[in-house]
């Protein structure tokens, strides 16, 4: 896992070729730090298993989440905000 992940929570990418990990925790001299990025599992090039930042981020650092994917279809993915 990347770094020192404390209690993270995982899923299948949404094309099932990888794990997707967020809401870790990091020990700093005895406090725990709740983390913003999101890593992935993924094979590279070469076919090795590598964890990468993604580029998205979740809105406030936190730790000891749950996790689970929503089908496309179950949201409406042109709502404005």
């Amino acid at each position: 896992m990347p770094k020192d992940c404390l209690y993270p929570s995982m899923v299948t990418s949404p094309d099932g070729k990888g794990v997707i990990l967020l809401g870790c925790l990091f020990d700093q001299n005895g406090e725990l730090i709740p983390d913003d990025k999101i890593y992935e599992l993924r094979p590279d090039m070469n076919g090795e298993l590598t964890w990468n930042i993604m580029q998205q981020k979740m809105k406030y650092a936190r730790g000891q989440t749950i996790t689970m994917l929503i089908p496309d279809d179950f949201v409406d993915l042109n709502c404005d905000p």
